[in-house]
């Protein structure tokens, strides 16, 4: 019974893509290996990749958290550039419809969305937060690093808590599900200046992460994270083709 409604959680995903909104022109390509990687970019009007898995991909078009994508061992193994652009201004909800559609057409990608007890992190509020206000710019989340008066900071601009919490995902290699509550996009920061490098150096060290994570997160923003074992969604690859000419 389970493996009929997954099959058919595929085709339902995956065959409603191609009724969706599509690119207006859209460039799909494996990189080669002197390529450069460089994430992926939406802006109002065009779509830019460079050097992304088949995996980033996936997590960018359905907005699921980082560690959520798995199935074929393939969608690690090749990176892609993507450059496509819109008929007229989107948002990105837009255009993570047009990616999925552009990942069926061009790689008859199907996919589907399955409920599996894992251990995980959720994003909360403390009882005394947030200790951040809205943000009151315009624009996609930023989130960079500011080294100011002799203090390093991780900064976020304009961000959601769904984008936060992927972010935070990244950093921990941990899968993190928001379960905060909280609707707007925010601006905060994060002093890490006694685990900083000199300055320019991005890199910290991994227990200094877990101390950032479960220490200064909490008590200078007024979120935790509460390790959790229960029923998430995961989106599962089932198949991926040979990709399948521009």
């Amino acid at each position: 019974m389970l493996r009929r409604m997954t099959k058919g959680l595929a085709t339902l995903i995956c065959s409603s893509c191609l009724f969706g909104q599509s690119f207006e022109t859209a460039s799909l390509r494996v990189q080669d290996a002197s390529g450069t990687q460089s994430g992926i970019q939406a802006t109002l009007g065009s779509f830019i990749v460079r050097g992304a898995t088949l995996r980033s991909l996936v997590q960018w078009a359905w907005d699921v958290p980082p560690l959520s994508v798995s199935g074929l061992s393939s969608i690690d193994e090749l990176r892609y550039d993507v450059t496509a652009r819109t008929a007229q201004p989107a948002t990105n909800a837009e255009m993570r419809v047009m990616l999925r559609n552009l990942l069926a057409e061009r790689l008859s990608l199907q996919a589907h969305i399955e409920k599996k007890e894992k251990r995980h992190y959720a994003l909360i509020v403390t009882a005394d937060g947030p200790r951040f206000r809205e943000s009151v710019e315009e624009g996609p989340a930023e989130f960079t690093r500011s080294i100011k008066d002799g203090r390093t900071a991780l900064v976020v601009r304009r961000a959601a808590m769904p984008e936060l919490a992927a972010q935070l995902a990244r950093k921990l290699n941990e899968l993190i599900v928001d379960e905060t509550g909280l609707k707007g996009r925010y601006d905060l920061s994060i002093d890490i200046t006694p685990y900083a490098g000199a300055p320019g150096d991005l890199n910290i060290a991994d227990n200094d992460v877990l101390t950032i994570m479960f220490a200064s997160l909490p008590a200078q923003t007024g979120l935790k994270l509460n390790s959790s074992k229960q029923p998430v969604d995961l989106l599962i690859v089932d198949h991926v083709g040979s990709l399948k000419d521009n």
